[in-house]
């Protein structure tokens, strides 16, 4: 397993209170787009710049796309859609 760098990832123990809590990571878990346009590497220094993040023993690295597709699914994300049948229709919320 790849060694884990507190400063390069921002996780730091000033930013979680006392030093004397260490975390031993006993999993890397990798989370990669399906059919994306360029080919992944398994490793937080993946060309795709991966979020990575601490959750219990276990360093989760998420993958963007190559095809910027979580831009489309930011855009989405507040809309309320229906596609299916006659009725179909999209809610947009915004917020004031």
């Amino acid at each position: 397993m790849e060694e884990y760098d507190d400063e390069q990832y921002g996780d730091s123990d000033d930013d979680h209170g006392d030093s004397d809590d260490e975390v031993i990571l006993t999993q890397e878990i990798h989370t990669i787009p399906v059919r994306d346009t360029l080919e992944h590497s398994m490793s937080t220094r993946c060309d795709c710049r991966p979020k990575v993040s601490v959750k219990h023993s276990a360093l989760i690295i998420t993958h963007n796309s190559f095809d910027n597709r979580e831009v489309v699914e930011d855009m989405l994300e507040g809309l309320d859609i229906n596609t299916t049948g006659e009725d179909a229709w999209i809610n947009i919320m915004v917020d004031i």
